[in-house]
């Protein structure tokens, strides 16, 4: 088994009792355990007493059977790391020194455990250690390696040693796998072992361990209160015989969660904090936290006896910039003294304890209880400097250098932390113990010896500002020593005044005599507090509960306060008082002038009208002789009471509305549903108060003040008025209420001199402003406003508005007038959308008078539908309403309306025009030529279009083109005289360019409805092609065309305008574009290639001439008819050669079901085809087609031979024999393409390879099926050709047998013993058994074709009979030859 050398290196035994002799026996070894399961995380601690007596025959070490006895057990669940295990290997300097908030920070205390043991041992993760210093136990060990570590999972170690491990089978340990734990072992010293032990010569028995639980128990509490993890411990016992561990005692953090989990590790997270650079103040943390006690008694455990405790915890951390911090960054860098500024005090709650209980006896605490008692009545626990046995605190002023500096850090600790720590104390547990003897009970209050007597006088210098002090009043009250008041019984009416400020909550205490003979000794600061009148002014200044007292109170507290000040001394002496009687029963604070809330003294109108603001203003139900005090301070100006005006109630005219109606134009006056709204009494108080106090209206032009008869107020405006209609016509204030004009509501007393100024009259000018302020406020859409009114009420405001008596002497403004043209009253001509009738506005669209003789069904909503000549003579006179004319009229309502009028509508109007067009032209010269580009020419589709895009349907060739399209004028456009009037507007008579592009699309459209219709136009269009073509050539043809044609082209071209060589060039382009040519849809012969197409007609561009049929027709459509005009299939691409892709996609598709043609008529067609192919295709040598060529051929039959197709790989251009389908040759008509077939990879020659290659074909080809006669003969000739030549490597080469079928030449036998085989005398000079096993032999061997001669079959490596049957009887008969068989053998 491996081990690993661990240990202790220092002269251990030595270090170790000097250690001992510092350290304590008893509770404080297991205090150290407890104390480094909280530095390793650990939240649990179970010590256990194992009385057993453990087997002893598998140990590491026979010497360690000694150690299989009684030993005490430490676990908790926390895990070594390796930092754990470099400093459990220490003795001092422990790797915790720099950890600040570690307990266990000096490295000697786990050393304490060598007061019970000489072998301690522990098992934790995958490891177990035992440490042995004396080097006297454990295997190999020594001084410098006084110990061993064992990885006990990975060498199975329990498997090996079971006895040695048996006794760490514990608590979830079982030495097999991982222990997510820590265990200690430490085997009790007994008798024997002390006498020989370097380490100490005190021997341990069980009940010194029993002593020892029984003692951590009692101080379990103390143990656990200010750890950082751990939560409870657990103390057992296991007796000899029984199956496990029996509980004895136990103590834990009963109230455990999260919230106290994280209170506890404070000290973590504040350390970090401060190791982070936090700046900040002083850090601190309060909680409660409780305590279980558990002791198991009585037989067997039949009884348990629980104790509970409370303890409240204050934990503070000062901060870096503080004094204490500053010290503790010098320490560290001066002295390498690493100090934390961290302390807390606790305080035990807990019921029915007596003054000298132990929990109630104040312990000094390094995080552990110290055995130093402080006099307090509550426990301080700090990061001190103790001495390393922990017995006690650096303290003195006797010490130098790292001495001082440790008594100087105690010392601040106590007065920087611990001091305001234990003021938090006394704030905490107020609300938990509140004013009783167990709260005064905490003070400190006795004699103390140093350092803790500075704590003390610290304590009492902190809490003079804390509310530490119960007083009675209000029913009992925490106050500071600066709040405290003592009562003056020497005061007249004290009682009452007492009864007063104990209702204002005047703090009045009493002490015990010891506790203020401590204040007066520690708190010199502190002064008796007596009532005086300006001691209770500066009082109810302070105090926010004067409200709490009645009226009679407040205002006998008044008189007093005022009655040492004069009338100018008041605002400045009482000030801040809230005394002041006010009308909604509060009361208001006295202050000087401008200093403060203003008060004001009302009169009755007043105070009626200004209830909303009674909070400003003085109750008028007070005494009178206060009453007139107080008009008197009001009169003196120096104090904030004044005498009531116009300029306050504009200040607090806000208070009366709701305060978003300010700068509002408009806003709902609901009072009855609103509380926030001003009720209907006190409006007609404020208009009252208006006509007597307010000679401007403009002070109040911000808030809606003028009442209307919708509900609503509205802000004075000089540019939104209202208006008064009391004086209108009944009718026209019912069409201004429809319209939701703003009319004024005169029932509230709405009168004043400045009134005229944001209100209408009842007139003209009056009405039409009001209209269009409703108008203007809906967005200027005045038919938006006018949506509620109807035809009647419009017609009733129009004429209200255009009665002759408003516009007598001219005296009405240009602006009415526009406003008035801006209102839709006005009856215009159209479909009705208001109870059958249309009204506009004379602005947005122009209006005019109608045309006279013109029907009413044109006249759209531009012109006016007057009702009289009176009105039409006022909108013409004043309102400039024109009359339009009839060129206008067309112009503008027909024209730009063709496209929506009913078709029976227009075309009788557009008639009409055209009848009456010269007239119309003498009105507008433009007239013609607005009607020119205008679409209102009916089609047969019913389509609208432009004259000039039309033809004249009596031009027989133009019909022919174009029939049944959209191209001509239709109906009672076809009528002759408005044929010729249309002639004048650009009708067409003659067929054009775009006459024939029209014609061919629309024989592309009706491809897609009527293939056959379609192929019918087609032919026509293309019959007109053919006679037209020459006239639209846009280059001279190539001198290989007819001479005729060259003078024609000349001729057609000789005349000809620029630009229009580009125009038809474009024609014809477009020409081979669209899919308009006649096709052929089925194939001429039955082995022509053809597409699988329906379409009838095709564009030009995929169409060939039927000369070119054997040429394309696979990729290509053949034109339908001849085509005889030169010029036509020049310049539709007929006339140049197919391209390659065309002509490759062809032969291709004659190769493909043609190998072998058999009918004579189609080897004709393609003997005389196939030469005008190989030309077009010589003609591409060179040319990047020919790389499409050879792309689409390779690997094809596309080679005529004269009796089918073949590839490359079987024809050649010469050769001694055509043995199709093998070898073929081409024909002697076709050698002259011999270029052409060698670019495209045909040999010249076949070389013998290239035969034998041809014999292998076969094979393959024929499989085991027998050569027919041809076959056969084919490849006897190639076999004799192979025999003369002469092969340079070896070739297979395949032969035919005697059956016809294709073998390798090796596989192959040729006869040179005829005579042999060919016998049947049973008499031959062989036995009988002789000639049957050579018949048999013929059998199996396959015999080379009979017409394949000896010396052939010879040559091309067929095998000898004789020679195989020799080697065969050679290796068959042991036996020489006799005479004649040696003749027969060479015969």
């Amino acid at each position: 088994m491996a081990f690993e050398d661990f240990g202790q290196k220092v002269d251990l035994t030595r270090r170790i009792r000097e250690v001992l002799i510092n350290y304590p026996e008893g509770t404080t070894v297991l205090k150290e355990l407890i104390q480094n399961a909280d530095d390793a995380g650990a939240t649990v601690v179970r010590l256990c007493l194992d009385r057993r007596q453990h087997s002893t025959t598998s140990l590491l070490s026979p010497s360690l059977s000694a150690f299989q006895g009684p030993a005490l057990l430490s676990y908790n669940d926390a895990v070594f790391t390796e930092e754990d295990f470099t400093s459990i290997s220490r003795i001092g300097g422990s790797v915790k020194h720099n950890q600040a908030t570690k307990t266990g920070r000096f490295g000697v205390g786990f050393n304490s455990v060598y007061h019970l043991t000489d072998l301690p041992s522990f098992v934790s993760g995958n490891y177990i250690v035992m440490f042995d210093p004396q080097g006297a136990y454990l295997p190999n060990v020594n001084s410098s390696n006084p110990g061993k570590r064992i990885d006990f999972v990975s060498t199975k170690a329990m498997s090996f040693y079971r006895d040695q491990f048996e006794p760490y089978v514990v608590f979830g340990c079982d030495m097999e796998k991982r222990f997510p734990g820590t265990l200690f072992r430490f085997p009790l010293r007994d008798s024997n072992q002390a006498r020989e032990s370097k380490l100490s010569r005190q021997a341990y028995v069980e009940n010194d361990v029993m002593l020892m639980f029984e003692q951590l128990y009692k101080e379990g509490v103390f143990s656990l209160l200010f750890l950082k993890n751990v939560l409870s411990v657990e103390m057992f016992v296991w007796d000899e015989g029984d199956v496990g561990q029996r509980k004895l005692y136990s103590c834990r953090v009963g109230n455990v969660s999260d919230e106290v989990v994280w209170h506890r590790k404070a000290i973590m997270r504040m350390s970090k904090e401060l190791d982070g650079g936090g700046q900040g103040d002083v850090m601190r943390d309060e909680y409660l936290v409780e305590f279980e006690s558990e002791e198991v008694v009585g037989d067997g455990g039949s009884e348990v006896k629980k104790r509970s405790d409370r303890f409240y915890v204050v934990q503070s951390m000062g901060s870096a910039k503080s004094r204490i911090g500053g010290f503790a960054a010098t320490a560290s860098k001066d002295y390498d003294i690493h100090l934390l500024p961290w302390a807390s005090v606790a305080a035990c709650l807990s019921d029915g304890l007596s003054d000298n209980d132990e929990l109630k006896l104040g312990r000094a605490f390094c995080f552990l209880p110290l055995p130093v008692r402080t006099g307090l009545t509550v426990q301080v626990n700090g990061y001190f400097e103790v001495s390393s046995n922990r017995r006690g605190i650096w303290y003195g002023a006797d010490m130098d250098r790292s001495g001082k500096v440790r008594s100087i850090w105690n010392r601040l600790l106590l007065e920087d932390v611990v001091a305001p720590a234990f003021r938090y104390l006394l704030l905490g547990v107020q609300q938990i113990l509140g004013s009783t003897d167990s709260y005064y009970s905490l003070w400190p209050t006795g004699p103390f010896e140093e350092p803790w007597s500075i704590l003390v006088e610290h304590i009492y210098k902190r809490i003079g500002d804390a509310p530490v002090f119960r007083s009675d009043v209000e029913g009992g009250q925490w106050v500071t020593l600066v709040e405290a008041f003592l009562h003056d019984e020497e005061f007249p009416k004290s009682k009452e005044l007492g009864v007063a400020l104990l209702q204002l909550g005047m703090p009045v205490v009493h002490l015990p005599n010891v506790l203020f003979n401590m204040i007066l000794k520690y708190a010199p600061a502190f002064q008796q507090k007596v009532v005086t009148p300006d001691a209770v002014r500066g009082f109810l200044r302070q105090c926010k509960r004067v409200g709490s007292l009645n009226k009679s109170y407040r205002l006998a507290l008044l008189e007093y306060c005022l009655e040492d000040l004069i009338d100018a001394d008041v605002g400045k002496h009482a000030n801040n008082l809230p005394l002041l009687p006010l009308a909604n029963g509060d009361f208001g604070l006295l202050s000087e002038a401008a200093k403060g809330s203003l008060f004001f003294i009302c009169d009755d109108l007043e105070y009626m009208l200004l209830e909303r603001i009674s909070d400003k203003i003085i109750d008028r139900d007070i005494p009178p002789n206060l009453q007139h005090r107080l008009f008197a301070i009001a009169k003196s100006s120096k104090s904030n009471l004044a005498i009531f005006s116009i300029k306050y109630f504009l200040k607090f005219f806000p208070n009366f509305l709701p305060t978003h109606w300010r700068y509002k134009s408009k806003v709902l006056w609901n009072p009855e549903s609103s509380h926030d709204h001003p009720t209907s009494s006190w409006f007609g108080l404020f208009w009252k108060y208006l006509r007597n106090h307010c000679e401007k209206l403009s002070l109040f032009g911000d808030w809606p003040i003028l009442p209307s008869t919708t509900g609503h107020l509205y802000r004075p405006s000089r540019q939104s008025k209202l208006i008064n209609a009391d004086k209108l016509p009944v009718f026209i204030r019912d069409i201004l209420v429809k319209i939701e004009c703003k009319i004024l509501n005169t029932a509230y007393g709405v009168e004043h001199p400045d009134l005229s100024l944001y209100v209408c009259d009842a007139d003209f000018a009056g009405v039409v402003e009001s209209i269009s302020d409703v108008v203007s406020s809906a967005g200027g859409i005045a038919q938006t406003s006018f949506d509620n009114l109807r035809a009647e009420d419009r017609d009733e405001l129009r004429g209200f508005l255009l009665a002759p008596k408003w516009y007598m002497g001219d005296c009405i403004d240009g602006s009415i007038i526009r406003d008035c043209m801006r209102l839709p009253i006005y009856r215009v001509h159209g479909e009705g959308s208001i109870e059958g009738a249309i009204f506009s506005d004379l602005e947005n669209l122009r209006k005019y008078l109608p045309p006279l003789e013109v029907p009413d069904n044109l006249l759209g909503h531009e012109f006016i539908a007057s009702s009289s000549n009176i009105e039409e003579d006022i909108l013409s006179r004043y309102y400039g309403v024109e009359r339009m004319g009839k060129a206008l009229f067309y112009r503008q309502q027909v024209f730009n309306n063709v496209r929506i009028l009913q078709p029976e509508v227009r075309d009788r109007t557009m008639l009409s025009v055209l009848q009456n067009l010269p007239q119309l032209c003498v009105e507008d010269a433009s007239f013609r030529e607005c009607l020119r580009n205008l679409e209102f020419v009916p089609t047969f589709s019913g389509a609208l279009k432009h004259p000039a895009v039309l033809y004249d349907p009596r031009n027989e060739e133009l019909w022919a083109l174009l029939e049944e399209s959209d191209s001509f004028p239709c109906g009672a456009f076809q009528e002759p005289n408005i044929l010729d009037m249309l002639h004048g507007l650009g009708l067409r008579t003659s067929a054009s360019l775009e006459t024939v592009i029209e014609s061919a699309r629309q024989v592309e459209q009706l491809m897609h409805e009527d293939q056959q219709k379609a192929h019918s136009r087609a032919k026509v269009l293309l019959s007109y092609m053919e006679v037209n073509a020459m006239k639209w050539q846009p280059y001279q043809l190539n001198d290989d065309e007819s001479t005729v044609n060259r003078i024609f082209s000349r001729a057609a071209t000789a005349f000809r305008p620029r630009g229009l060589k580009s125009d038809l060039e474009k024609f014809w382009n477009d020409m081979r574009m669209i899919c308009w040519c006649p096709v052929m849809v089925t194939a001429p012969f039955e082995s022509l290639p053809w597409p699988s197409v329906t379409s009838m007609v095709a564009p030009p561009k995929l169409v060939r001439l039927q000369a070119d049929l054997w040429l394309v027709s696979a990729s290509m459509r053949i034109l339908d008819g001849q085509c005889s005009s030169t010029a036509l299939s020049y310049n539709l691409g007929w006339l140049s050669p197919p391209g390659g892709s065309a002509i490759s996609a062809q032969l291709l598709e004659l190769g493909k079901n043609n190998e072998i043609v058999n009918d004579q008529v189609l080897r004709q067609e393609l003997a005389l085809e196939m030469p005008k192919i190989y030309s077009i295709m010589t003609s591409l040598i060179g040319s990047d087609e020919m790389d499409i060529v050879k792309a689409v051929l390779e690997g094809s039959r596309w080679i005529w031979v004269g009796d089918g197709f073949a590839t490359a790989d079987e024809v050649v251009l010469d050769g001694p024999f055509h043995l199709a389908p093998y070898i073929r040759v081409i024909p002697m008509d076709l050698a002259v393409f011999k270029e052409l077939f060698l670019e495209l990879d045909v040999r010249e020659y076949f070389k013998p390879m290239d035969y034998a290659n041809i014999l292998g074909r076969m094979a393959v080809r024929k499989g085991s099926s027998p050569l027919d006669a041809q076959e056969i003969r084919a490849a006897i000739l190639i076999v004799q050709h192979l025999a003369e030549v002469q092969f340079h490597e070896q070739v297979k080469i395949y032969l035919p047998d005697v059956s016809g079928r294709l073998f390798p030449a090796t596989d192959l036998v040729y006869n040179d013993a005829p005579w042999l085989l060919g016998s049947d005398n049973s008499d031959s000079s062989f036995g009988g058994a002789s000639a049957v096993a050579l018949n048999a032999k013929r059998a199996v061997h396959k015999f080379v074709h009979g017409n394949i001669s000896n010396e052939v079959a010879e040559k091309l490596g067929v095998c000898s009979l004789r020679r195989i049957l020799l080697a065969e009887s050679s290796d068959s008969m042991n036996l020489s030859l006799s005479g004649a068989a040696e003749a027969f053998w060479t015969a």
